[in-house]
């Protein structure tokens, strides 16, 4: 069968909404009766939904509901604190430390473009941020699929870091860059693996490697983590290895609830793809954020609209602020890098420059913070060279997989001279 001939079958049986399990369901009890309890003070409604039981889910139920509860209904801090120590693992007890394969201190033919010395140094630094970032599911979690919210999959991740203790979709591509530019060739791969077991299981890579994200995926950047590894590797029998999964993802997102007929004002139709979450409630990692968003929407269908356009917001991988386009002045590694690699393959030499000068301020603003801080963060002030980000719907937040990810591609693609400056 020709590509041709497998793509022109692409069903339309999508479901509009996936329904959720009765482990979140619980788990968003559970977050917005500890909001109710302990206050909003450091509040993250995540590490309600990452939690596992220690017990199965009814007997976690039936203790939950005999909590001894005041005349107005509330539960005392004290008792909450306790139930949740006894019938709980820690969020991120899911996920176990594993020792990347292969992972050397100072790999072969490491950033010949560096000269600085300086630089250097801090490169492989960075690079030595993958053994803290990497982990398996734990075997727990394989035994006893049903007292977690992370899902099962088949080789190591690269977790974000901080409160992103999972798998993500499209973080997955920029880690994928620094990975080929630390020689992490392995784990690249295993990476890609893990994404094609989401389109096995699911039809479509999922947003994240949690329960609560099988509603929604987020950009489609698979396809081009697979070519890049093809570029460094040659890697011809993962090419073929993925192209069922590719085929099904393409499906997926010219499936009738993501495919969108344009008409130009030639009266010419183009097909366009959209972000479309396949849910209508508030998000099981924010609950309790969504509903006091909503709280003043009283029409039924309206808030399922609302919440159905909040978790297509998230499909898009874009972040939630108070201006949320580009959130002014937040700088993120992904989109400095996509303006950058723009412009560097556009084939104009002034373009290349620009390119070249906005990836040093990036390098440079990054390696401050870092000499400032002892970390990575996941965004950065642009207006203030060697501050990190704010804002957004959680603390600012560190570790961090794409930030080190784009700052390996960029040294990789322009390196820098052992005469020029690193500091602000």
């Amino acid at each position: 069968m020709s590509v041709a001939d497998s793509l022109s079958p692409c069903s339309s049986d999508i479901e509009p909404v996936i329904p959720t399990t009765p482990l979140v369901s619980f788990f968003e009890r559970l977050q917005e009766t500890a909001l109710n309890t302990f206050g909003e003070t450091n509040f993250d409604p995540k590490r309600y939904v990452d939690l596992s039981l220690k017990f199965d889910l009814p007997t976690t139920e039936d203790a939950f509901v005999k909590l001894p509860k005041s005349a107005n209904g509330s539960l005392s801090a004290e008792d909450l604190k306790g139930f949740i120590e006894k019938y709980f693992e820690s969020a991120g007890n899911d996920m176990v430390y594993c020792e990347p394969v292969d992972f050397v201190p100072e790999p072969e033919g490491f950033l010949p473009k560096v000269k600085n010395p300086e630089v250097r140094a801090w490169a492989l630094e960075v690079h030595a941020l993958w053994k803290s970032l990497s982990r398996k599911v734990s075997d727990q979690v394989q035994k006893r699929p049903e007292l977690h919210s992370m899902l099962p999959l088949p080789e190591p991740v690269m977790i974000p870091g901080s409160r992103f203790r999972e798998i993500y979709y499209w973080d997955s591509y920029w880690v994928i860059r620094g990975l080929l530019a630390s020689k992490m060739y392995e784990t690249a791969k295993g990476i890609v693996t893990n994404l094609i077991y989401f389109i096995e299981e699911y039809g479509y890579v999922l947003n994240g490697g949690r329960a609560y994200y099988t509603n929604r995926s987020q950009p489609p950047l698979l396809s081009a983590m697979i070519y890049e590894i093809y570029n460094k590797t040659g890697d011809m029998q993962l090419v073929k290895k993925s192209l069922p999964a590719l085929l099904k993802e393409y499906c997926f997102w010219n499936s009738d609830i993501h495919k969108v007929i344009i008409q130009d004002s030639q009266s010419c139709n183009h097909t366009l793809n959209r972000y479309y979450a396949m849910w209508n409630k508030p998000r099981p990692e924010a609950t309790t954020k969504d509903k006091k968003f909503a709280s003043k929407i009283s029409n039924v269908s309206e808030k399922q609209q609302f919440y159905h356009e909040l978790a297509s917001t998230a499909e898009s991988g874009w972040d939630f602020s108070s201006r949320w386009m580009r959130d002014f002045p937040n700088g993120w590694a992904p989109v400095q890098h996509m303006i950058v690699e723009g412009l560097a393959r556009s084939g104009s030499k002034e373009a290349r420059t620009v390119a070249e000068d906005i990836a040093m301020r990036w390098i440079r603003t990054n390696y401050v913070a870092y000499k400032k801080t002892g970390k990575m963060h996941e965004k950065y002030n642009v207006e203030k060279c060697g501050e990190f980000g704010g804002g957004g719907k959680y603390v600012p937040q560190t570790g961090f997989g794409w930030s080190n990810g784009v700052v390996l591609a960029f040294l990789e693609e322009f390196g820098w001279p052992q005469d020029q400056m690193i500091d602000c």
